[in-house]
């Protein structure tokens, strides 16, 4: 388990940028556009911030994913 040779933040940046827009909407139900909005308003507004370990993108991608799919954490993790 969680031995992937992807980091969450790879994954999350190749979800983001493979070049087909509907690859985010189906696996977090937003747009890149409306992703990029949240991590931007979260960070500005709520000091939402990177930490040393995972980007902030990562971060509100675990939380939509989770929410997006009914996941525990353990999905989540992995």
């Amino acid at each position: 388990m969680r031995t992937s040779k992807v980091s969450g933040a790879e994954y999350v940046y190749d979800v983001m940028y493979c070049g087909n827009l509907r690859r985010i909407q189906e696996v977090l139900r937003v747009k890149l556009e409306v992703f990029q909005f949240l991590c931007s308003e979260l960070q500005m507004k709520c000091h939402l911030k990177s930490s040393k370990f995972i980007a902030i993108e990562e971060k509100v991608a675990m939380f939509l994913w989770t929410v997006a799919h009914s996941a525990s954490n353990r999905d989540a993790q992995e």
